[in-house]
């Protein structure tokens, strides 16, 4: 970085360090909630992947199936599908062949969840050995936001058959799901049983003992799903992520292989420049964020970051100027209107400062350091 890197930075004036620790720690927890929900997030795209059935269609909401009747064994609705209405008819013929109802609760599926879950559950009563029965029943149960009845319905056809990949990978999936670390952690063992070479099993593993808070076992799974599979990029994201914050440099290394496979990983960015923050390598931290900032312009957590730095290092407009493009894209983020009332009264802008701190109060009436920066305002001649 040359010249440029050496004349950016400026010691930290000490009357400033509480405020300036307060807008830090801030930047922490907003990045890791916003972290921890795309995780969630991918989790149950994975699941629903892995039941391999079918997802909720668009727009359907559970008012669209409330009311609605179910159709009898040789029954379909007014408003069904001509293979609904095909596989009635069949199923006139053939009343005791559980794929018809298999089948066509998978039709249903697309609109009305009550006719699923009765055909479901009636291909379950006359096949209950059949995975693909066990899968359907459990996944419209998960659909329905019954997701102690779907565990219920994989539980028992795994106790009853031989242990079947794709079933076991549900249950782990929806124990995952809610948050039942341990009984998901079984499920994937009994699954290396049958592949011990498989990086992704020790990958959702390693997730489970992670959420769990058994960071060294987890931190292990890490490294062997790497280890099986180089080229496994969300095993290093998330393990960078989870040493990176606990200050561990291989967290910046493992971070770094993310970007070597995956350039405009911008979760990968954020968290390096993050670490050099935290570590007060506060120049590499601004290359970061500066550059983060011009792949992603609208990225409300490196802009705000950028202005707690330069508001550390007395360059408080330019904190200011950063502080407010925060805002402009996340009006709602109450902190970063309290930084610019703190930038503000640092500059001895009292109005602006009381107007800023205003509207932090007005998105949260809690928020302790706007309340106190308000009472010193007010108190102030």
């Amino acid at each position: 970085m040359g010249t440029r890197k050496s004349r950016r930075m400026q010691a930290t004036p000490t009357a400033k360090m509480a405020d300036l620790c307060a807008l830090m720690l801030q930047g922490v927890a907003i990045k890791t909630g916003q972290f921890g929900l795309a995780i969630r997030q991918i989790g149950i795209l994975m699941l629903l992947l892995v039941l391999g059935i079918g997802c909720r269609s668009e727009g359907r909401t559970d008012a669209d199936t409330q009311g609605t009747e179910q159709p009898s064994a040789g029954q379909a609705s007014e408003d069904a599908s001509p293979l609904v209405t095909r596989l009635s008819e069949r199923i006139l013929e053939n009343p005791n062949d559980p794929t018809l109802y298999f089948r066509r609760g998978v039709a249903f599926r697309a609109y009305n969840n009550q006719a699923a879950l009765s055909d479901f559950k009636r291909a379950w009563q006359l096949d209950s050995t059949s995975p693909d029965h066990a899968l359907g029943l459990a996944e419209q149960y998960f659909e329905m936001n019954q997701s102690r009845a779907a565990m219920g319905v994989l539980s028992g056809w795994l106790q009853h058959n031989s242990p079947d990949p794709e079933v076991l990978r549900a249950f782990a999936d929806m124990a995952l799901y809610t948050r039942q670390y341990d009984v998901a952690v079984g499920a994937l063992n009994r699954l290396l049983q049958m592949d011990r070479y498989d990086a992704e099993l020790y990958y959702w593993k390693a997730r489970n003992q992670r959420l769990k808070g058994d960071t060294a076992l987890a931190v292990s799974s890490y490294q062997t799903a790497i280890e099986l599979d180089p080229e496994l990029e969300p095993a290093y994201l998330e393990l960078g992520v989870m040493l990176a914050a606990s200050g561990d440099e291989r967290g910046l290394r493992y971070l770094e292989n993310v970007l070597a496979m995956n350039d405009s990983s911008l979760v990968a960015r954020y968290q390096i420049a993050k670490f050099h923050q935290d570590q007060g390598h506060f120049a590499d931290a601004v290359d970061g964020y500066e550059a983060l900032v011009r792949l992603d312009p609208q990225n409300s957590d490196a802009l705000y970051n950028l202005g707690t730095i330069w508001y550390g290092a007395d360059s408080l407009e330019k904190a200011l100027r950063l502080f407010d493009l925060s805002v402009r894209v996340d009006p709602a983020r109450a902190m970063a209107h309290y930084a610019k009332g703190l930038t503000a009264h640092a500059l001895g802008r009292k109005e602006e400062a009381l107007r800023f701190t205003r509207q932090a109060l007005n998105l949260d009436p809690e928020l302790e350091p706007a309340l106190e920066l308000f009472r010193q305002l007010e108190g102030a001649p």
